[in-house]
C-alpha cells in the first residue's frame, strides 16, 4: 500500500482566507506567501495554502508532501486578497465561480494593470542534468476580475481594459 502525507490544506488550524496564515491564523495584510500543493506523485493540484513568511520557513521544507511557491502577484483565483476576500464565488482559497475553466465554464476574465513579464530559464541541477522552466513574473495583484466585479481599483482599469473585457463577453455570448 502506497504511503500517504498529510495535506497542509486539511491539517493546518487556521481561517483558509486570502489575508491570514493558516499556519497562526494572524491577519497579515500582503506579507502572505501563497503555495500549491502537490499530490502523492508530485504533480500539482489546484489547492493553495497560505502562509505568512515566518510559518512558511519552519513548515515547507521539513514537510514530506511538495509544495512550490506562486510567485507574488501571481491571479489565483479564490486566492486573491484585493479580489477574492469578499466574493460569493469564494470557498475557503478556491474559486467556484461557474466562469472558471478549472470549474468547465469558458473562461473568467482577470485584468492585471500591466502584461505579465514571461522568460525562460535554464541550468543545472546537483547531478549535472539540464533543468529549465517557463517564468510569469506580474509587477502588481489583479486589478479586476469578472466574478467579483464591485471588488478590486476600477480607477486603475484603462480604456484597454476596458476593452478586453468587453471582448472577453462578447466572445463567450457568441460560443454556443
Amino acid at each position: 500500500m502506497k504511503n500517504t502525507w498529510p495535506k497542509l490544506s486539511a491539517n493546518l488550524p487556521g481561517l483558509r482566507r486570502p489575508n491570514h496564515c493558516q499556519a497562526c491564523d494572524q491577519f497579515t495584510h500582503k506579507t502572505l506567501e501563497l503555495w500549491r500543493e502537490h499530490d502523492d506523485n508530485d504533480q500539482p493540484t489546484p489547492i493553495v495554502v497560505c502562509l505568512c513568511h515566518a510559518c512558511a520557513e519552519q513548515i515547507i521544507n521539513p514537510h514530506p508532501r511538495l509544495y512550490s511557491p506562486i510567485e507574488k502577484n501571481t491571479p489565483v483565483p479564490g486566492a486573491m486578497e484585493d479580489l477574492c476576500t469578499t466574493c460569493v464565488h469564494r470557498a475557503d482559497l478556491t474559486c467556484k465561480n461557474p466562469l472558471l475553466k478549472a470549474n468547465g465554464g469558458q473562461g473568467l476574465t482577470i485584468i492585471t494593470p500591466e502584461p505579465p513579464t514571461t522568460g525562460f530559464w535554464d541550468g543545472c541541477d546537483k547531478s549535472g542534468r539540464r533543468t529549465g522552466g517557463r517564468l510569469v513574473l506580474y509587477s502588481a495583484p489583479a486589478i479586476y476580475c469578472e466574478g467579483n466585479p464591485q471588488a478590486g481599483d476600477k480607477d486603475k482599469l484603462t480604456e484597454e481594459h476596458r476593452r478586453l473585457i468587453q471582448l472577453a463577453r462578447e466572445a463567450r455570448e457568441q460560443k454556443p
